[in-house]
C-alpha cells in the first residue's frame, strides 16, 4: 500500500519553521531535505527571498502530494513557486490574522520513492530590512527545527548602495562581493543558536530635545551645573541650541559637558537643549588586547570602590577572582565577567512599573531574578573593578523596537570598560541577557545614545530626566532617528586683553620695552560641538612670547571659554610703533576634521619706562612737595631759633 505524506512548513517571521510528516513516527527518516535560502536586499531596502529546496524520498512507498508553509511576515508580495525545470507549481493563499498560509499542490509532481525533487520558492517582503535613521538593519530570525534538514545554507546579499557594512552577526563562513552586492554565507551550524543580524551605513544619527527643570527654593542665590550629552569613542554630539545659555561650559574628568547656571533665590526655570548626534560602530580586534600591566596608573581611580560598586566585598572579590584567574588578556577577563553577569542575572520587567530603587552590586547577587539594567551595570562594574579593570556607567537612550520612539523618561544603563590598547569600549550586559542571539560585548550597536558618564562618582552627574517638574507629566527626553545629514561648522572667537600691572585699566594693549607684560587670551568656542587638540600661534615681528607651552593641547566644550595668560616682551628699548599680533587657532573635531581661525590684535609699543612717566612725575612731584614742606619747616625752625637767641641776649 502506498503511503501519502503531507508536509507542513511553518515560517516564523521569515524562515523559522517546523516540518511535520503525517502518519509516520518522528524517529522514522523517510525524506532528506536540503535547502539553500538567499536573501537579496536591493538599494531601496526591499528584500527578495529565494529558497531552493530538494526533497529526497528515501522510501519505496511514500509520496508527497502537497506542501504547506506559514509566513508571519508583513507586506509579502510576488509569491511564486517553480520546479527546477521552470514549471509553475500551483498554490493557494489564506490570510489568518498576521499569518499568510500558502498551500502548494504537488499532485501533478509526485515525489516518487527513491527519487529527488528540487523546486524553488520566492517572495518579497519589507519586514526583513528596516531603515532607522541613517542605518539599514537586516534581521533574519533564528531557525527552528534545523535538525529536520540534511543541509541548510543561507546567503545574504546586500546592495552596497545602502551603505558600508557596520556589522554582521554571527561571523559569516565567507564574505565576498558580487557586482554591487556584499555577499555573506552561513552554514547550518552558524544558525542553530543564532539569528542573522546585520547593519549597513556609516553611522546612525539622532535628533534629541532635553528639558531640565531647575529649582532654587532657598532665599539665597545659588550656582549649579547640569550635564549635557557629550562625545564618546563611538559618538559625536552637536548641541545646536541651549536655552537659556549657560554662563559657561566645561568638561569634567569623565568628559561630561557641564553647563554652569546662576539661580536667583526662590526661582524655577527650564533649560531646553536641542541637538544632533552621530553614533557609529567600533571595530576592534579584541584578540590583540593588552594585559592589566598595560593599563595606565592614571586610570586606577576607575577601579575604586564606590556606593553601589562594592569592589572590596568578599563575595564580589571571590567571584571576580574565580571567573578571571585563568585569563591573561584584559579583553578575555572582561568577557568572562560579561558572561557571568548575563548568565546569572534575570531581567524582571515587573520592576519597571514600581519606580525601582537601585540595588547595587552586592544586593543584586542576592536578588538575581529581580534585575533591571541598573543591576546588570552595577554588578559588571563592581566585578570588573575588583579584577583591576577600569569600568564606568553610561546612562542614556537605547532604541528598542518594542517601544515607541519618542518622549521617554526611563533611561537605560550600560557600561564602558577600558581595554588596552583600544581605550574605553561600550558594552551592554542587559541586552545580551534579554536578546541572547546578539553579542553586545564585542560590538555594541548604533542604537545606544550616551547622555551621561559616571566613573569618578557612581551617583553624579544626574542624567536628563531626573530634573522634573512637580507634576512629572511633561516628557523631559525626546529622541528620534534623523534622516537628514547635517554639516555643522565650527565657530571660534579670539581676543586679547591686558591683565597685569599698569596695563589692566588701559583700553589699548601697550607693551613697554624689555619688561615682560602679561595679556589674557580668551578663546570662545561658539560651536555646537567640542573641539580638540587646539593649538594657538601668536606671531609678531616685534614681540617675543615667553610661555608658548600654555597654547597647546586645548580642549574646549561647546559654548565654553578658555582663558590663557600669555607673557609678551618688547625687546626694542625705545620703539613707539604700533604692531599687529597675528593670532592663529587650529583645532579638530572628534573625527579629526581640522578647523582654523585667525585674528589680528593691535598693540602699541612704548619705550622702556615710558608708561612709568606719569608715575615718575607723580613721585617727583611728591618728592618736591615733601622737600618744599621740609624746606619751609626748616626756615621756620631757623627763624624760631634766631628769635630765641636774640631774646636770650637781652
Amino acid at each position: 500500500m502506498k503511503k501519502i505524506f503531507t508536509f507542513f512548513i511553518i515560517f516564523f517571521l521569515n524562515i523559522s519553521y517546523f516540518l511535520f510528516p503525517i502518519v509516520t513516527s518522528a524517529v522514522d527518516k523517510v525524506f532528506d531535505i536540503d535547502s539553500q535560502t538567499e536573501y537579496l536586499v536591493n538599494e531601496a531596502g526591499k528584500t527578495s527571498i529565494n529558497q531552493n529546496l530538494t526533497l529526497k524520498n528515501l522510501t519505496n512507498d511514500h509520496y508527497v502530494p502537497e506542501y504547506q508553509i506559514t509566513l508571519e511576515l508583513g507586506n509579502i508580495e510576488n509569491i511564486w513557486a517553480k520546479t527546477d525545470s521552470g514549471r509553475d507549481i500551483p498554490f493557494t493563499t489564506t490570510k489568518e490574522d498576521k499569518k499568510l498560509i500558502v498551500d502548494f499542490d504537488f499532485n501533478a509532481l509526485v515525489v516518487a520513492p527513491q527519487t529527488s525533487f528540487t523546486w524553488n520558492l520566492g517572495y518579497t517582503s519589507d519586514d526583513i530590512t528596516e531603515k532607522k535613521g541613517q542605518i539599514y538593519e537586516v534581521t533574519i530570525p533564528k531557525m527552528a527545527n534545523l535538525d529536520q534538514f540534511n543541509s541548510y545554507n543561507l546567503i545574504l546579499k546586500v546592495s552596497n548602495k545602502i551603505g558600508q557594512k557596520s556589522y554582521v552577526s554571527p561571523n559569516p563562513e565567507t564574505e565576498t562581493t558580487e557586482g554591487e552586492y556584499y555577499m555573506y554565507t552561513f552554514a547550518k551550524e552558524d544558525l542553530v543558536k543564532n539569528s542573522v543580524n546585520a547593519a549597513f551605513g556609516k553611522y546612525q544619527s539622532f535628533d534629541f530635545t532635553l528639558r531640565y527643570q531647575l529649582n532654587n527654593p532657598t532665599n539665597e542665590k545659588v550656582y549649579t551645573e547640569i550635564a549635557f550629552p557629550s562625545d564618546k569613542n563611538n559618538q559625536e554630539v552637536f548641541l545646536e541650541t541651549i536655552d537659556p545659555s549657560p554662563i559657561n561650559t566645561r568638561l569634567d574628568n569623565d568628559d561630561n559637558i557641564l553647563g554652569y547656571y546662576e539661580l536667583e533665590a526662590n526661582t524655577k526655570f527650564q533649560v531646553v537643549v536641542s541637538g544632533y548626534a552621530k553614533v557609529w560602530l567600533l571595530e576592534n580586534d579584541l584578540s590583540k588586547s593588552g594585559k592589566l600591566s598595560d593599563i595606565s596608573k592614571d586610570l586606577a581611580i576607575y577601579t575604586k570602590a564606590l556606593p553601589y560598586w562594592e569592589v572590596n566585598d568578599p563575595e564580589i572579590k571571590n567571584i571576580a577572582n574565580e571567573i578571571t584567574k585563568d585569563q591573561e588578556k584584559v579583553a578575555d577577563k572582561a568577557k568572562s565577567i560579561f558572561k557571568y553577569v548575563t548568565e546569572n542575572l534575570v531581567y524582571n520587567d515587573a520592576r519597571l512599573t514600581e519606580n525601582p530603587y537601585r540595588f547595587g552590586a552586592k544586593e543584586a547577587l542576592s536578588k538575581k531574578d529581580q534585575a533591571v539594567c541598573m543591576e546588570f551595570a552595577d554588578l559588571y562594574i563592581a566585578l570588573a573593578r575588583s579584577s583591576g579593570i577600569p569600568a564606568r556607567e553610561i546612562d542614556g537612550y537605547a532604541y528598542n523596537a518594542k517601544d515607541n520612539i519618542g518622549y521617554i523618561d526611563a533611561l537605560h544603563a550600560w557600561v564602558e570598560v577600558y581595554i588596552p590598547p583600544f581605550g574605553w569600549l561600550p558594552i551592554d550586559p542587559t541586552w545580551s541577557s534579554t536578546a541572547s542571539s546578539l553579542d553586545y560585548f564585542s560590538k555594541l550597536d548604533t542604537n545606544h545614545l550616551a547622555l551621561v558618564t559616571k566613573g569618578i562618582s557612581s551617583e553624579t552627574p544626574y542624567p536628563p530626566g531626573t530634573y522634573k517638574k512637580d507634576s512629572g507629566k511633561e516628557g523631559n527626553i525626546m529622541v528620534s532617528f534623523s534622516d537628514v545629514q547635517r554639516e555643522i561648522a565650527a565657530n571660534v572667537s579670539l581676543e586679547l586683553f591686558p591683565i597685569s600691572g599698569f596695563l589692566k585699566n588701559q583700553k589699548e594693549l601697550q607693551i613697554s620695552g624689555i619688561i615682560p607684560q602679561n595679556v589674557k587670551l580668551i578663546i570662545t568656542n561658539n560651536s555646537a560641538f567640542t573641539i580638540y587638540n587646539g593649538i594657538v600661534e601668536l606671531k609678531s615681528n616685534s614681540l617675543k612670547i615667553r610661555n608658548s607651552e600654555v597654547l597647546k593641547n586645548l580642549t574646549i566644550s561647546p559654548y565654553g571659554k578658555k582663558e590663557l595668560t600669555v607673557s609678551l616682551i618688547n625687546p626694542q628699548f625705545w620703539s613707539m610703533d604700533k604692531v599687529d599680533m597675528n593670532i592663529s587657532f587650529t583645532a579638530k573635531d572628534l573625527l579629526g576634521n581640522e578647523y582654523t581661525k585667525t585674528a589680528t590684535s593691535s598693540l602699541k609699543l612704548s619705550p622702556f619706562l615710558w608708561n612709568l612717566i606719569p608715575i615718575l612725575i607723580g613721585i617727583l612731584g611728591g618728592i618736591l612737595l615733601i622737600g618744599s614742606i621740609f624746606f619751609v619747616f626748616s626756615l621756620q625752625e631757623k627763624s624760631h631759633k634766631r628769635a630765641k637767641r636774640k631774646k636770650n641776649k637781652r
